[in-house]
């Protein structure tokens, strides 16, 4: 079996509801850290994890474990001291974000239902509206604009993980793309998303 049957073995991926940004690469670094103190218990897990700690040069041990956390679920930037510890090949790893931006690519292209909306009421404080029943992203929007002919307030639609689509009190829609992005530094791995194709802007 070569990698990518591995990898996507395990895919349930069907409708946008299915998404998980970044799936494939978190399930890499999970295996990889789970592999690393496979088999200890007690007091020899806790010197794998001092040894660790040391390692990836912490001073604060806490700090440390709660750290570790949100590396494995790529919510932090990442040492690549951790990654290095932990036996991340770097092949493997460029190859499991390339399988999560075509997993993002097919989301982006799976037929959805939108069933809400939020209305901005002012400077970073959106209300969240129900649409009267499940609606497509056209209908969704043509309900929107119908909508602000009273309030006058931008809206937005947030599907979420892949986009978020504002509409404006003109009619104007602009769409802002999450797209998962790697990018690494000397000594970090920073797991977020990309903005190059933000703010599109689409007069429908």
């Amino acid at each position: 079996m070569n990698i990518r049957s591995i990898f996507l073995a395990s895919s349930k991926f069907n409708s946008p509801g299915d998404y998980i940004r970044f799936r494939n690469t978190r399930s890499y670094v999970l295996q990889k850290h789970t592999l690393y103190f496979a088999g200890l218990v007690g007091k020899s897990r806790k010197e794998k994890l001092k040894h660790l700690y040391k390692q990836c040069g912490y001073s604060d041990y806490a700090k440390f474990v709660r750290r570790l956390g949100q590396w494995v679920s790529l919510s932090v930037p990442i040492p690549r001291k951790y990654f290095d510890e932990i036996g991340i090949d770097y092949h493997v790893l460029d190859f499991v974000v390339e399988l999560d931006n075509e997993e993002y690519a097919n989301a982006l292209n799976t037929q959805f239902l939108i069933e809400n909306f939020e209305e901005r009421i002012m400077a970073g404080i959106y209300l969240p509206i129900s649409l009267p029943g499940k609606m497509t992203e056209p209908e969704a929007i043509d309900y929107i604009r119908s909508f602000q002919r009273e309030t006058k307030f931008r809206c937005c639609i947030n599907v979420t993980g892949l986009k978020s689509i504002y509409v404006e009190p003109d009619g104007t829609v602009k769409y802002e793309y999450l797209k998962p992005v790697m990018t690494t530094t000397k000594d970090l791995f920073v797991f977020s998303t990309d903005n190059k194709d933000n703010a599109v802007t689409k007069l429908l």
